[in-house]
């Protein structure tokens, strides 16, 4: 963003000075004019009240050492030996200083302290709990360090306390009954250069760092191997079932706000000790977390470093989403910005091969003006087969509201980079995707009774692919099921397709007994911006947007999908599409280059019945001009060039020629007669050029404001009519090519059916034969044509050093009808060389004989004998 340059006012840094001087005259005079009496009780008063503030703001600080006794005055020469002792004697602001050494205890902090310990080369400051001792009823005994007030169940917390622990162990030394390494609730924790570990439980929920209303800040933190396991007892559920709802987590947040940077997660594990296998009576939920936020109107993540998540169902690096009341669309957060995390070994591997679940690597729900920049997810491993190591998907955001960003993103080597459902407006800008099977993926769930008979009509028929699933609801669901990824014999690797199969229908709603759900959820108004991203070296589809239609064949959405200035290289398709009537899809200058398709759009027949006979379907075009397919000569399938295909209701002209790679410069539009010249022309700056092909087009064609810009119709050479008017200006070239005397075939035409106003546009003709004396051609025809060439009455033109003078013939524009413009040879002159080359031979003359003359006169002599 530019700076905005300061306007000075005249007389504004004099009146300035006059007042600023002023003031400090009468401040000067006001204390000058005191009398001593008056200034000693003024500053006496000041003192004493500094004082008073001083003590009251006064802290202490406490010593506790192995070597201590809690009968001791907690000196720095006669500390106390237990921290909890500590906390029971300090008060509020005082800090306690631990010494390095194992304190077998656990902690109940009530009071607004500082615990610091020591973690150097000296020794470290351990706290763990009793080896096997189970804890106490009390809440705070199932935590290593309880944060809050001591209390029973029931019994009211006491809120409002700010402590800090700092640079000390917390080891949960494997105990079974203690579940949290650090537990705040309804306070203010600052945890620093603090390392959490040895954390299990069984059947239990199980946490490095447990935040629990209130607030905390956690900076340069490590926590690891925090695990939990579950054995063939389980706690009884409704109508006779068993359930067991335990998720393990290196930081947990509930309905609070967080900071955390700078902080290491890994080594999160949840599973089974005894495999469970196909028992109906048993609902297991148990996921694993690096940071799972349920958060209030602030969580900031910046700087961590997540890895080696894993679960026997659902991995997350990060997951967070509002708690309770925030929970929904439209509800404004204060911040939520995760950025520059590092995510890799996310991993789900359920017991039951049968099965697949999914391992993410930042999932976030609802919520609006969240960030997410510059973070770097990718798996950690290299491929995609059994031994697969996730993140499976990258990121998925869902049921998101207004104004959120994903941008600057690194994601590499995921079977799913971004998944985006069901969201109302966000931007995905600038990230890059390298090695990722499917790119993106951008949908809006609707509901639909009748979707499995609509999307059999929506399959054209030149689809790519072999069948598809009708009981999947989406067409999708089966060309991905049936052409993934391929195993070593050769076959289908299904863990991978059932993945995708059931990543893709999950997003329609199901009733209990598993059917559709017609009820489900609506998003209005929804809005995707999808700019600037880098998709390299994929495999199925870079971006896919999905918009279904209702089962009575209407739609309740207004959708927009707007892709631009993206590069996508090396996927079967580039963009591909199922676009309702209520759904614009604009893709626009964007980089497809090496993809089998670059715009691919899934639409049935816009008459096709539906099962009443009725014909409300009308499907929309994608908008896909001004993008480069790989080939100036555009794009190939329905396109006219060689580049990446499109395929039906895909409108792609106009389109652009540049080379990619190439500093910004002249850009070339390439227009064909299913476009419009006109929409080239108010894409293009000044010195651009417009190649139009061979055809008839709609509309005027004006270059009014452009600022000088190249019409370059015909395009080696055709005819090319225009329905409208052709109106340009003195800064305009029109360049025509000729070579031959054959019209439209040899030599370009332009027929207006309305008016040419040529107002000085230079003509450019690109000759390319020798024609004869008195050849003739009718490049331009008009019913009325007023103005000339810049050149006025003759233009001279070169072809292989042969000049060619053609007369201008500018029919009456008084008079109607079939006017034209013609070139007649009237002069051809072989012989002559224009005066540049003529000085370039002549010069490369002097220069040889030079030459030759400065080697003979320095031929060394030979003496002959």
């Amino acid at each position: 963003m530019s700076a905005v340059k300061p306007v000075l006012v005249d007389g504004f840094s004099i009146s300035f000075a006059i007042r600023t001087k002023q003031r400090y005259l009468d401040y000067q005079k006001k204390y000058t004019n005191l009398n001593l009496n008056q200034m000693i009780k003024k500053h006496f008063l000041v003192l004493v009240m500094t004082g008073i503030a001083a003590i009251a703001n006064a802290t202490t600080t406490y010593y506790v050492s192995p070597a201590g006794d809690n009968d001791n005055t907690g000196g720095v020469d006669d500390p106390w030996r237990t921290i909890q002792h500590a906390i029971g004697e300090v008060d509020d602001g005082d800090i306690i200083e631990v010494a390095a050494g194992i304190y077998t205890e656990t902690l109940s902090v009530n009071k607004s302290v500082t615990i610091r310990g020591v973690r150097n080369e000296g020794g470290r400051t351990i706290i763990q709990p009793p080896d096997g001792t189970p804890p106490d009823k009390y809440i705070h005994n199932r935590n290593v360090v309880f944060i809050g007030s001591r209390r029973k169940q029931g019994d009211l917390l006491k809120g409002g306390i700010e402590v800090t622990i700092r640079d000390l162990e917390v080891d949960g030394n494997a105990n079974q009954y203690y579940h949290t390494g650090i537990y705040s609730v309804i306070g203010n924790a600052t945890v620093k250069n603090v390392l959490v570990y040895n954390i299990y439980s069984e059947n239990s929920d199980v946490s490095g760092i447990h935040i629990d209303n209130g607030g905390a800040t956690i900076i340069n933190c490590a926590i690891r191997q925090i695990v939990s396991r579950h054995n063939d007892t389980f706690l009884p559920g409704k109508n006779g079932n068993s359930v067991i709802l335990s998720s393990a987590c290196g930081v947990r947040i509930t309905n609070a706000n967080a900071s955390i940077s700078g902080t290491g997660i890994h080594q999160i594990d949840n599973g089974f000790l005894v495999p469970i296998k196909g028992d109906e009576e048993y609902k297991v939920e148990i996921d694993a977390f690096g940071i799972k936020a349920t958060y209030k109107e602030e969580l900031v993540l910046h700087n961590n470093t997540i890895h080696d998540i894993v679960s026997d169902q659902g991995a997350y690096g990060i997951y967070a989403e509002p708690f309770k009341d925030f929970k929904k669309p439209g509800i404004e957060t204060t911040t939520v910005h995760i950025s520059e995390n590092e995510i890799y070994k996310i991993a789900s591997s359920p017991v039951d091969q049968d099965e697949l679940y999914y391992s993410y690597g930042i999932f976030l729900m609802d919520g609006n003006g969240v960030r997410v920049e510059e973070n770097n997810i990718h798996t950690g491993h290299t491929t995609l087969k059994d031994d697969l190591y996730g993140p499976v998907i990258g990121m998925l955001v869902d049921y998101m509201g207004d104004d959120n960003l994903i941008a600057g993103n690194e994601l590499t080597g995921l079977l799913v980079g971004l998944q985006c459902r069901n969201n109302t407006h966000i931007r995905i800008e600038d990230n890059t995707f390298e090695g990722i099977f499917f790119g993106m993926f951008v949908n809006i769930t609707l509901p639909g009774d009748k979707m499995d008979d609509f999307v059999t009509k929506a399959l054209p028929a030149d689809i790519p692919f072999d069948g598809y699933d009708t009981k999947g609801a989406l067409a999708a669901q089966s060309l991905l099921s049936e052409h993934l990824a391929r195993s070593v014999s050769g076959g289908y690797d299904t863990k991978v397709a059932l993945l995708m199969q059931s990543m893709l229908s999950q997003h329609l709603p199901r009733s209990a007994s598993g059917e559709y759900d017609t009820k489900g959820p609506i998003i209005t108004n929804a809005k995707w911006e999808i700019y600037g991203n880098h998709m390299t070296d994929g495999g199925f589809n870079a971006i896919y947007a999905l918009v279904p239609f209702s089962g009575n064949g209407k739609i309740d959405q207004n959708v927009e999908v707007i892709v631009e200035e993206n590069t996508i290289e090396g996927f079967a398709y580039a963009f591909m599409s199922f676009v309702s009537n209520r759904m614009e899809a604009v893709v626009y200058r964007n980089i497809f280059n090496g993809n089998g398709y670059g715009v691919y759009n899934i639409a049935p027949d816009k008459d096709a019945d539906d099962d009443n006979g009725s014909k409300e379907l009308v499907w929309n075009h994608v908008n896909a001009a001004f993008n480069y397919w790989g080939d100036s000569s555009g794009p190939g399938g329905n396109g006219p060039g060689s580049g990446d295909r499109v395929s039906a209701y895909v409108h792609y002209s106009p389109w652009l020629g540049f080379v990619p790679g190439t500093p910004p410069g002249q850009m070339t539009y390439y227009v064909d007669d299913s476009g419009s010249i006109q929409d080239a022309i108010d894409k293009a700056s000044a010195g651009d050029i417009i190649r139009i092909t061979g055809g008839d087009y709609e509309g005027n064609v004006i270059t009014v404001g452009k600022d000088g810009i190249t019409l370059y119709p015909g395009d080696s050479p055709a005819c090319v009519t225009i329905s409208g008017n052709l109106i340009v200006t003195d800064r305009d070239v029109l360049r025509i090519d000729i070579d031959g005397t054959t019209l439209c075939d040899q030599y370009t035409q332009v027929t207006v059916e309305g008016d040419v106003d040529l107002d000085g546009i230079e003509l450019d003709v690109q000759l390319g034969f020798v024609p004869r004396l008195g050849d003739e051609f009718d490049i331009i025809v008009s019913d009325n044509l007023i103005g000339q060439f810049a050149q006025g009455d003759e233009v001279v033109v070169e072809y292989r050093r042969i000049f060619v003078t053609f007369s201008v013939t500018y029919n009456d524009p008084n008079e109607k009808g079939d006017n034209k413009v013609t070139l007649t040879a009237i002069h051809i002159d072989k012989s002559a060389l224009p005066i540049g080359n003529l000085a370039l031979v002549v010069l490369i003359g002097l220069v040889v004989v030079f030459t030759v003359l400065y080697g003979l006169k320095q031929r060394p002599q030979v003496a002959l004998r």
